[in-house]
């Protein structure tokens, strides 16, 4: 098994490249659609709970097909696994041998930058594009997250999201929920193509 040596850059600079992605504005509705991937009709104009869709999976499923990622169910896009979340992805890294690529969290593991984690209560996926620490000291992971609201019209967009990675004994936080774990983007299989934002080999991992 071959590894994409920049699998981590290419995550964060798409991750990067789609901040700002919102389903009611026209100049970035059907580059949207294209994230999400087939039918490429999404009803991003209805808000979630309205008829609309909550996206935060599908676009971090859509930031690793355009890496390359090689898998079948993660290329043919998310129309036959609807509400199904990370499962997909998250289910067929758990097999990858001889080493998984899903880790589950504990103390002093965390998920390094392009990795795509996923917090349970309610659940939400996201991808880590980097670290900070707050100006009281508290360790920030910062996301770019799909199914967020926007404040203007409640329907779906993209954002950077920056939330205090907390671990107790008895569990590991970000934010408010849970860390069920997250797939470590480095130990996937990567096909000969990918696609990257113009300027992508400038970004700093």
């Amino acid at each position: 098994m071959e590894y994409h040596v920049d699998a981590r850059k290419v995550m964060r600079a798409n991750a990067l490249s789609v901040v700002g992605y919102h389903g009611g504005d026209p100049v970035t509705h059907d580059a949207f659609q294209r994230l999400l991937g087939p039918p490429y009709s999404w009803p991003l104009r209805k808000a979630y709970g309205r008829g609309g869709i909550s996206t935060c999976a599908m676009v971090a499923l859509g930031l690793m097909r355009r890496a390359g990622v090689d898998h079948a169910d993660i290329q043919d896009g998310y129309a036959d696994d609807i509400g199904s979340g990370l499962n997909v992805a998250k289910f067929w890294a758990q097999r990858i041998t001889p080493n998984p690529a899903w880790k589950t969290p504990s103390r002093g593991r965390v998920p390094r930058i392009g990795d795509v984690i996923q917090v349970l209560g309610p659940m939400h996926v996201a991808t880590v594009i980097g670290w900070e620490t707050s100006h009281g000291g508290a360790r920030l992971c910062v996301t770019v997250d799909g199914g967020q609201c926007h404040p203007r019209d409640g329907l779906q967009c993209i954002a950077v999201v920056r939330r205090p990675w907390v671990e107790t004994p008895r569990s590991v936080r970000l934010g408010a929920r849970i860390v069920d774990g997250w797939i470590d983007v480095a130990m996937l299989p990567y096909g000969d193509t990918a696609t990257v934002p113009i300027g992508w080999e400038e970004e700093d991992t």
